[in-house]
């Protein structure tokens, strides 16, 4: 509740950030799940975009940024060098080497819908940042009985399927509409 509620003035990392991405016309947002492990990324493709990854670091594929809004994801990431690492305000008391702290309140409300789910979450900082057109991998959804994620390690007790779906494609097809949105991998989140 405490960080829920908190206003953070994001607008030097905001400016920093547009400064950082500016020279990067497509972004691709990597999320953890599984389907990563089968999708063959293009090094070039990969190295030319704006690549960051969600709540992960992965050793075997480098991206430019990783974004965090949990804590004990980020615990989970032991090498973040030659990363820029970008948290939300609800870890800035916590983590003392993030490049760039931005609002988790303002990500968390896309338009008159909140939903904290993570990815989404960067998809609003890349619409605040003005970037329109996003390239989405590993961003699978939670199925009951099925491997969600790239790791082992990130792997937690599923009891049912993705609850949230709906309101996932409900907050992708309000909030950025707008955006040229390309899923690289399958999602249940594919509307």
């Amino acid at each position: 509740l405490r960080y829920l509620g908190a206003e953070y003035d994001d607008k030097h990392s905001i400016t920093a950030l547009e400064d950082a991405i500016a020279p990067y016309q497509d972004v691709i947002i990597i999320a953890p799940g599984s389907s990563i492990n089968d999708y063959n990324f293009n090094n070039n493709f990969v190295e030319d975009a704006c690549s960051i990854s969600v709540n992960f670091v992965n050793e075997t594929l480098k991206t430019k940024f990783a974004f965090f809004t949990n804590p004990k994801r980020l615990g989970f990431s032991t090498s973040l060098d030659g990363t820029n690492v970008i948290i939300t305000s609800n870890l800035a008391d916590d983590v003392a080497a993030a490049d760039y702290i931005v609002s988790r309140n303002e990500l968390a409300h896309h338009g008159t819908l909140y939903c904290d789910d993570s990815t989404l979450m960067l998809l609003n900082l890349m619409k605040r940042l003005g970037k329109k057109r996003i390239f989405l991998a590993g961003f699978d959804g939670l199925q009951k009985g099925k491997t969600n994620f790239y790791s082992q390690y990130l792997e937690r007790s599923v009891h049912e399927d993705d609850v949230d779906i709906k309101l996932r494609k409900r907050v992708l097809k309000e909030s950025y509409d707008d955006m040229d949105i390309t899923f690289l991998t399958p999602s249940l989140y594919k509307t």
